[in-house]
């Protein structure tokens, strides 16, 4: 189990031991003079110790083997010192068998109780998992209503901003000294209503329309509408060579947003002469398209929270992007990770259900 006890002693210690311990006990016998007979019935009775230890740490195999190895190491103190003295030895015989009685059955209930601790254990860890997913479920839901209600007060304003700009652009020409001043306008607004879209699309996810798609055809599309901002920032923008096309069952639109949006991160990430990668593979039941890039890499600690809505480590961005391309992965049936370390690049991957097109 992954949260074992890390400060038992490894098994072959305690094996050691154990046997350390049943040798003990039968030098007892074997150097305590027959005369005592109480001591000899006490020393008798210290074979349990072992056994029981054995069986509840070890299970049924562990209660047998010690007892096994305690009539084993009795057996010549019958035979050689006490020899065949009638009841004394039905006595002896009677309490071998009981090491073995004991050991099997308390290895028996160590087992049982082992195999109930874990059913509780796992159940403990679905009901964990469940009431995780239910918080999250609940958080999400209230984000959404939140930007959704959010970007259609945003959107209502902005449409009457674009108006009257389309109007300012009809009496300002491109050689007035205000024509700059409308650019920038129509360039924040412009960023507004992207901003606008993300919200919409976080907020109310539409359903993938899944057809049978080419992954390397979609990737060759968002490399060519990246490639502009990948020149502007010097950065190389590359779709790596497979030796056949990776086919899956995908909303096209949906996988070109996610795929789009990863590429632009990357890209950001790098910085003048960096290098992002697109590449697609078939495994046994899933494909994998990844997107690496040679940046300053992401630190361990944001691993966990770098898909949650509105967490961002740019200076400019809402925090929905990833947000959003999880949230489309996830209706897809698949999945999305990252692997990265400081100042060694981050990689990028969505993994979803195969479909092999019929020859």
């Amino acid at each position: 189990m992954p949260y074992a006890n890390q400060h038992q002693p490894p098994q072959y210690k305690t094996m050691a031991l154990l046997g350390l311990s049943i040798v003990l006990i039968s030098m007892l016998h074997y150097l305590t003079n027959l005369d005592y007979h109480n001591l000899h019935s006490l020393f008798q009775r210290l074979y349990y110790i072992p056994i029981i230890f054995a069986a509840l740490t070890f299970g049924l195999r562990g209660g047998v083997a010690a007892a096994l190895a305690c009539t084993l190491a009795y057996i010549p103190h019958i035979f050689f010192q006490w020899g065949m003295m009638g009841m004394h030895f039905a006595d002896q015989v009677s309490d071998m068998l009981m090491f073995n009685v004991v050991g099997a059955i308390t290895g028996v209930l160590s087992d049982k109780e082992k195999r109930m601790k874990n059913m509780y254990r796992d159940a403990y860890t679905r009901l964990q998992d469940s009431f995780d997913k239910a918080q999250t479920a609940s958080k999400m839901a209230a984000i959404g209503q939140l930007a959704s209600a959010v970007a259609h007060e945003i959107r209502n304003p902005l449409n009457g901003i674009k108006g009257a700009q389309d109007i300012l652009l009809e009496k300002i020409k491109p050689g007035d000294p205000e024509y700059r001043f409308v650019e920038i306008v129509k360039k924040e607004t412009e960023r507004l209503e992207g901003i606008v879209t993300e919200f919409l699309d976080f907020a109310r996810p539409r359903p993938p329309r899944r057809i049978e798609s080419n992954l390397h055809n979609l990737m060759r599309a968002v490399a060519d509408l990246s490639a502009q901002h990948a020149a502007a920032l010097g950065v190389s923008l590359t779709v790596a060579h497979a030796p056949e096309d990776v086919f899956a069952r995908v909303d096209p639109d949906q996988m070109r947003q996610v795929l789009l949006n990863l590429v632009l991160n990357a890209i950001d990430a790098c910085g003048a002469h960096g290098v992002v990668t697109m590449n697609a593979r078939r495994l046994q039941a899933d494909v994998d398209i990844t997107v690496s890039d040679t940046g300053a890499g992401l630190d361990p600690s944001e691993f966990e929270r770098i898909f949650e809505p509105f967490h961002t480590t740019k200076s400019k961005g809402t925090g929905l992007g990833l947000a959003v391309c999880k949230s489309i992965v996830l209706a897809h049936g698949g999945t999305m990770s990252v692997e990265s370390a400081p100042a060694q690049g981050a990689t990028f991957t969505v993994r979803l259900p195969a479909q092999v097109i019929p020859e």
